[in-house]
């Protein structure tokens, strides 16, 4: 099992790697579900969970096709086409709120820009959204939700020993 200072993020950034070039967001498809739901999966492991707790938290990391088709989730792409990362808004705790429900990063791109680069779209979606249309709402309560979402530890846990407060 990694350590937290062993992770490939830390080598990642240690090897001193390049931000990628623009990465291209574009909504995910239907048949892209498992692969998703995979990649999420994959991304949780490197941070040092055991084999249990990925197994029970396999549920709340799986991409749900009703969430591709209701145009929720969005994918970056390398430049050979294949998923580096993937993102999803999901109705929030309050009625007129959006959650960031998934950040994940393909192991070997993290670092590399990709996840900036969801997270970014995705802003830019929930400020698109209609401010009257349920379960969506304006940026900043979607900033205010990930904070809160952070602070708890998120839906599937913080990893041991990390802290919340660089956000």
């Amino acid at each position: 099992m990694l350590s937290f200072r062993e992770t490939p993020v830390s080598q990642a950034q240690s090897a001193m790697r390049q931000l990628s070039p623009a990465a291209i967001v574009r909504p995910a498809r239907i048949e892209e579900a498992a692969a998703l739901s995979d990649l999420c999966v994959r991304s949780k492991a490197i941070w040092g969970y055991d084999d249990g707790f990925l197994g029970l938290a396999r549920e709340a990391l799986q991409v749900k096709p009703t969430r591709i088709e209701a145009g929720d989730v969005w994918i970056a792409t390398v430049a050979d086409h294949s998923i580096a990362g993937v993102v999803s808004l999901g109705p929030g705790d309050d009625a007129d709120s959006l959650d960031l429900d998934k950040l994940f990063v393909e192991p070997r791109q993290i670092a590399a820009g990709y996840g900036r680069a969801l997270l970014n779209h995705a802003i830019g979606e929930a400020r698109r959204a209609p401010l009257d249309d349920p379960g969506r709402s304006e940026c900043r309560r979607l900033l205010r939700t990930l904070r809160r979402a952070v602070d708890r530890g998120g839906a599937v846990g913080r990893h041991p020993g990390s802290s919340a407060a660089a956000l």
